[in-house]
């Protein structure tokens, strides 16, 4: 988009998801998502545009954040549409290997006929967890 330099370069982001915007802020995070967005954001900062990403109250009528609220509705539902964004963040496979080793864990534990004085303490591997 060609934009003539005379023409302020000004863009304001507005949000309802305070957590998102301290994402971005936040130089320690390195999701892939927020990552992508810094990027944008740097170079559209190189272009000479201003960028100002701003919190609004969710679920109040504002018109902008009703309807952007009802586009997103509309696409997550639609099948049809397009998915480009297919990275799985790292901390969502961490939690899922997570719980299905703490599963697997629990059913050999479970089955498990040995310790039977230890599972008089311990009944499952949650109650574990909470010594180690």
């Amino acid at each position: 988009m060609d934009i003539p330099l005379n023409t302020s370069r000004d863009a304001s982001i507005f949000t309802e998801c305070r957590i998102k915007i301290e994402s971005i802020r936040n130089a320690r995070n390195n999701n892939h998502f927020v990552e992508e967005i810094r990027k944008k954001m740097t170079s559209l900062e190189r272009a000479d545009w201003n960028i100002e990403i701003s919190w609004v109250k969710g679920h109040v009528g504002i018109v902008g954040n009703e309807l952007a609220d009802r586009l997103a509705k509309a696409a997550a539902c639609d099948s049809a549409v397009k998915i480009v964004f297919n990275k799985i963040p790292m901390n969502t496979l961490i939690s899922e290997i997570e719980h299905e080793t703490k599963l697997q864990w629990q059913k050999e534990w479970k089955e498990c006929t040995k310790d039977g004085i230890t599972k008089e303490f311990f009944r499952t591997v949650h109650d574990t967890q909470k010594y180690i």
